[in-house]
């Protein structure tokens, strides 16, 4: 997975990462945009969308 997340931040293109947990309130509204919006650009290949699930908040997330 890791090897993934970094291929995919790495390319030569805008990366939008969706750092999202289950039990974060504003994660539950935003995440519908964002999945129409993954749609919408998967067509046009222009932005990339990353989801990145942090169940035990944004500490987890970040690279060493």
């Amino acid at each position: 997975m890791k090897g993934n997340f970094e291929s995919i931040i790495n390319i030569n293109k805008p990366v939008i990462v969706d750092c999202h947990a289950l039990w974060c309130g504003p994660c539950k509204v935003q995440t519908p945009i964002l999945s129409e919006m993954a749609a919408i650009f998967a067509l046009t290949s222009l932005i990339s969308f990353c989801p990145l699930y942090l169940p035990f908040g944004l500490n987890t997330g970040r690279k060493r």
